[in-house]
């Protein structure tokens, strides 16, 4: 039988202790995965902008660190796509007006394309 969420009967195994390992206790293999953790982390904390940095100071492995940056950076593409969308929209609807100058309509010309690169 499967226990419905919220049933209070429902058991729940919890550990009684809880034992933090020391490095004489590791073998070589955990060691080494922490140390490539570590190094992993301080390689991906080196390049991002103070703002995430704050986000992800509290994580405790490179992949916790990686799932938080790509989840905030796909805010940002998001935000991207949006303003790539607007731009697309007012080139499809780019016109000179009467009268204006042949520089005046270049300029404005050059700052969308620019704006859409």
């Amino acid at each position: 039988m499967i226990p419905e969420p919220g049933d209070p009967n429902r058991e729940v195994p919890v550990n009684e202790t809880f034992h933090v390992q020391t490095d004489d206790e590791l073998t070589e293999k955990e060691f080494k995965q922490i140390e490539a953790d570590d190094q992993a982390i301080q390689t991906i904390l080196l390049g991002l902008p103070e703002d995430i940095y704050a986000a992800v100071d509290s994580c405790e492995s490179a992949q916790e660190i990686w799932l938080r940056v790509q989840q905030m950076m796909k805010g940002s593409d998001i935000g991207i796509q949006e303003k790539k969308a607007k731009l697309f929209n007012e080139w499809e609807r780019f016109t000179s007006t009467y009268g204006e100058s042949i520089e005046s309509y270049y300029h404005r010309f050059l700052k969308l394309m620019n704006d859409l690169k």
